[in-house]
C-alpha cells in the first residue's frame, strides 16, 4: 500500500489534518467578523453617517437597512456549515469563500461612503 493510499484511508476514517483545523479556524474567524460587522459595525456606521449629514448611495442604504434581517441567515448558514459534514470542496466553499465574498461585498458597498466621509473631514 502506498503512502497516498494510507493518507486517503486515514482521511476517510475521520483523521483531522492540520490544514483542516487551520481552515476551520480561519472560516470560524471570517464568520465571526461577518456577524460582528453586520450586528455592531453597520448600526454604528449608520449613526456616524447620519451625524455628519453625509449622503450615501441607495445600495449602501439598502445594505445597512436590511443587514439586521440578514443576521439570522448568516448565523444559520454558519451553523449549518459547521454542523454538517461535506467534501473538502464544499466545506472550503462554505467555511472560507462564502463569508469572504460577503465581507468583500460589504466593504465594496460601504467603502465609498467611508472614503467620502474621510475626505470631507480632512
Amino acid at each position: 500500500m502506498s503512502d497516498n493510499q494510507v493518507a486517503c484511508e486515514s482521511a476517510k476514517d475521520g483523521d483531522v489534518s492540520a490544514v483542516g483545523v487551520l481552515s476551520g479556524l480561519l472560516g470560524s474567524g471570517l464568520w465571526a467578523v461577518l456577524i460582528w460587522a453586520v450586528y455592531f459595525g453597520l448600526p454604528r456606521f449608520r449613526r456616524i453617517v447620519d451625524d455628519f449629514g453625509q449622503e450615501i448611495s441607495p445600495l449602501t442604504v439598502m445594505v445597512v437597512q436590511y443587514a439586521g434581517l440578514a443576521l439570522p441567515v448568516f448565523i444559520a448558514a454558519a451553523g449549518v456549515s459547521f454542523a454538517t459534514k461535506h467534501s473538502r470542496r464544499v466545506s472550503g466553499f462554505l467555511f472560507l469563500w462564502v463569508p469572504l465574498l460577503l465581507l468583500a461585498g460589504l466593504v465594496l458597498t460601504v467603502g465609498p461612503t467611508v472614503i467620502k466621509l474621510l475626505n470631507d473631514l480632512s
